[in-house]
């Protein structure tokens, strides 16, 4: 196998463009018998001579002419790459991969992903909204760098970066019995119609572990599968919600009104979820600072935990 070295190739290269050794070794920092010997030893390592010298000049020889081309197209490549590494270690060129529940994908990531790009327009950024039992499946098989939610239990194959504590919030039609400023007990609910998520969500188990915990048993008026459509039947005043405070986002565009929730408090933590046995994309950083951001931008200090 031929050893051959990067310097040894731009040897050639700066020879064949100088024509002289001397030369050559003032433009390569180096002596002129160090430079000879470096262009030997590539001789030899190729097994045909590359130059003719004489007393007066060095040219390349017709296979010493085409070595050098190919040289300078592998040493072009070669800095082209390396300036491209260069800028997505920097920041300038990448990608990130999130994937998100549908609610937050809607309403929190345009916003993060707005001002991301505004500040690095070379990364890209592509956003998958999938059910939230999804999320962790993509993450770990690499469909997704990373991963936004609420995460009931820990995977060891993930590192979790918790960036807001949501709790569940009551939202109710705006000019209701239950408008009001003060945190509001769950058994209030106790007679209230109830609009929930179905059975297959995170949110409806915490739902009626709260209803258990305040000593009633939920009166299910309907039961959804998107919170933007359990907000649309509280707006149209077929009863009351419970969910999680960041559904003020969609709940503040509808005649609808939220109020906290007390005895119990029912909190989670909306985190970010990467996998640990994968590199972390260039620009991560400012991009989870973003957006720890403009979730907490979601919540009216009233509401927040």
């Amino acid at each position: 196998m031929m050893n051959i070295t990067l310097r040894q190739l731009e040897a050639a290269v700066t020879v064949a463009e100088r024509g002289n050794f001397t030369r050559a070794a003032e433009v390569l920092g180096t002596t002129q018998p160090a430079l000879s010997l470096q262009i030997r030893e590539l001789e030899e390592a190729l097994g045909l001579r590359l130059f003719d010298r004489t007393t007066r000049r060095v040219e390349p020889t017709r296979a010493g002419q085409e070595f050098v081309r190919s040289v300078k197209k592998i040493l072009g490549d070669l800095e082209l790459t390396l300036s491209k590494t260069a800028e997505i270690a920097n920041r300038q060129r990448g990608r990130i991969s999130i994937a998100a529940p549908p609610l937050l994908a809607a309403v929190v990531l345009p916003g993060v992903i707005r001002q991301f790009r505004a500040e690095f327009p070379g990364i890209d950024i592509a956003l998958a909204d999938v059910a939230s039992d999804r999320i962790v499946e993509n993450v770990l098989a690499g469909e997704a760098d990373l991963g936004l939610g609420t995460f009931a239990t820990r995977e060891p194959m993930l590192n979790s970066t918790p960036l807001m504590s949501d709790r569940l919030t009551l939202f109710h039609q705006a000019g209701s019995e239950f408008v009001g400023t003060e945190p509001m007990p769950w058994s209030s609910l106790r007679e209230a119609p109830l609009i929930t998520l179905s059975r297959t969500s995170g949110i409806r188990f915490l739902v009626d572990h709260g209803c258990a915990l305040a000593g009633f048993s939920p009166r299910i008026a309907h039961e959804v599968t998107q919170m933007s459509t359990a907000l649309a039947l509280v707006e149209a005043g077929l009863g009351v919600a419970i969910l999680p405070t960041y559904a003020f986002a969609i709940a503040r565009q509808l005649n609808v009104g939220a109020r906290a929730l007390v005895e119990p408090v029912l909190a989670r933590e909306i985190s970010l979820v990467r996998s640990t046995e994968r590199s972390i994309p260039p620009g991560t950083d400012v991009f989870t600072r973003i957006l720890a951001k403009h979730l907490k931008m979601l919540v009216p200090e009233a509401l927040a935990p």
